[in-house]
């Protein structure tokens, strides 16, 4: 498309000859990087650009432009930016626009279609489909439908008959030929993917379906005592099983702890411990049991019955509820206890060892059934000590001695002194 007068080559003699000026200029000033910053149209350090011709100057905004019609009532025209003034080499004496505007040379208008804004074309006829209610028949040889007037239509192509455009820039309903056939394919991916869920479910739940339950570790207590504390029921499943949930419901016991569940398919295991009175303490006249970690179990107003426990003296107590574990002022005598009884299961020492002193954590004693007092020293090297004490007496009662003081402070050289046991309790 020309907009000017032609020389043959397309483009007129005023433009052909500024831009050869512009490319004379730009091959003069193309290695100039000193150049000082100035403004000539522009900011910065940059080569400066060729003049610009008079009749491109000027604001579009600018109410003296030269394409200013003077008309003081209608302002349609005043400063249009693409419109010259007729300096220079510029077209002059604009007149007529075809695209409906006026102050456009004569010129222009013959250069531009007078359908450019007609929606005409092989693509329009490809694109614009109606809809079937338009009642239009497509073209015999190509399937084209003819275009059409009508709102959004090629007659109205902003759309302005009050029809809005789609998204896409056309109106109408769209043809059942340009819905995704994916979209049915997802649909039909999602109902089956609902169905397998659903059945999986239904599947699930009967595999899992608890059938039987087994405790083990009990001894006192009996299975079905422990299963309903649990909260477990035979027909529900095994996928809905809480441990800590259980644990905590067993725990309502003060003889139990559950240890772990387990489960086969539908079978769950129960796994539980009891707790046994292994000591007991005295605190403000009455009598305390407890099992070797602590865990207070019965209260007694007499120790007759608890001659066959540890007596542990001297414990300072701060509280003892049943249910809970012995609340202590020093954590290291509770620390020493834990120790001593867990030693004392171990090496099956809970009938030989009658009455344990933690008064003094650096002078830690017991007294024995057969009537032997033993010092145990500070709370280092229990185990060994323990283990030299079993030596020790051993060989004494071998020898037939009875009673006496056992001292395993240093446990590579036990010592013996027989003399009668002192009675530190009193």
């Amino acid at each position: 498309m020309n907009y000017g007068g032609s020389d043959g080559r397309g483009m007129d003699p005023g433009l052909r000859r500024e831009q050869a000026e512009q490319e004379a200029w730009a091959r003069q000033n193309a290695y100039q990087p000193n150049i000082p910053p100035r403004y000539d149209g522009y900011w910065g350090s940059e080569p400066p650009q060729p003049p610009m011709p008079d009749w491109q100057r000027g604001g579009y905004h600018m109410e003296d432009a030269p394409c200013d019609d003077e008309d003081p009532v209608d302002d349609t025209n005043d400063g249009d930016f693409d419109l010259p003034d007729g300096d220079m080499d510029a077209p002059s004496a604009p007149d007529v626009d075809p695209m409906g505007n006026t102050g456009v040379d004569r010129r222009l208008e013959e250069q531009r279609s007078r359908t450019v804004r007609e929606h005409l074309g092989e693509f329009w006829k490809r694109v614009r489909r109606p809809g079937p209610e338009s009642g239009a028949e497509p073209d015999a040889v190509n399937g084209a439908i003819p275009p059409m007037d009508g709102p959004g239509l090629a007659g109205d192509p902003m759309g302005k008959g009050g029809v809005p455009m789609g998204d896409s820039g056309l109106s109408g309903p769209v043809p059942a030929a340009q819905i995704h056939p994916g979209g049915r394919t997802l649909v039909w991916v999602l109902a089956a993917v609902t169905v397998l869920v659903a059945v999986g479910i239904m599947v699930g739940t009967e595999l899992f379906r608890i059938s039987s339950i087994t405790v083990t570790g009990n001894s006192r207590i009996s299975t079905q005592e422990i299963i309903s504390l649990s909260g477990v029921k035979v027909g529900s499943s095994v996928l809905t099983l809480n441990e800590a949930q259980i644990a905590e419901n067993i725990a309502r016991n003060r003889y139990l702890k559950l240890v772990c569940v387990s489960h086969d398919n539908h079978r769950v295991t129960l796994q539980v411990y009891e707790r046994e009175p292994a000591a007991y303490t005295s605190v403000r006249g009455y009598f305390y049991t407890m099992d070797i970690r602590g865990m207070v179990l019965e209260e007694y107003s007499s120790d007759t019955d608890l001659k066959h426990l540890i007596y542990v003296q001297n414990m300072n107590v701060h509280s003892c509820i049943r249910g809970k574990h012995i609340d202590l002022y020093d954590r290291g005598v509770m620390d020493v206890y834990l120790q001593l009884m867990l030693e004392f299961k171990a090496m099956s020492l809970t009938d030989t060892v009658k009455e344990l002193y933690l008064e003094d954590l650096d002078s830690i004693s017991l007294t024995t059934a057969s009537g032997f007092y033993v010092r145990l020293g500070d709370e280092t090297c229990l185990h060994q000590k323990l283990r030299s004490m079993m030596l020790t007496l051993a060989e004494l009662e071998r020898m037939g001695y009875v009673g006496g003081t056992v001292d395993v402070s240093v446990f590579t050289k036990p010592s013996y002194r027989p003399e009668q046991v002192t009675d530190i309790a009193g």
